[in-house]
């Protein structure tokens, strides 16, 4: 087996192992994961879904932070992480995407998050 394989096989199990224990202690690694993980869209994801695993609102500043960085294609997939990530920063930001990222694709993937899940409606009062 070579070298590549086995540090993929290595990295996965780590993701692996993070998403199930849910631990808001590994936000700061998958945070620096994200950050340079952007080629291997396994990884990628097994990424997304470790920081979903946390359910912590910290999980979903560092996903809305790295979409600066990657493609319209794992920008949806990060829409679609926030959408497990019901929170004030999520929602704000599904709003900005909906109505003003460049490419269709992403606007139209954060409108149907949006249309389709209450939770992220603002409560009364809010605006």
């Amino acid at each position: 087996m070579n070298s590549a394989a086995t540090g993929k096989e290595a990295k996965e199990a780590i993701l692996d192992e993070l998403s199930l224990r849910s631990d808001a202690a590994a936000i700061p690694y998958l945070d620096t994961y994200l950050a340079g993980e952007s080629t291997d869209i396994g990884l990628f994801i097994k990424t997304l879904g470790a920081l979903v695993a946390t359910g912590r609102e910290e999980a979903a500043r560092v996903i809305i932070k790295h979409t600066k960085n990657k493609s319209p294609d794992m920008v949806i997939q990060m829409i679609y992480a926030l959408e497990q990530l019901p929170c004030p920063d999520s929602y704000g930001f599904l709003i900005t995407m909906a109505h003003g990222y460049p490419d269709n694709k992403v606007r139209e993937a954060a409108q149907n998050v949006l249309q389709t899940h209450a939770r992220f409606a603002p409560t009364p009062g809010e605006n």
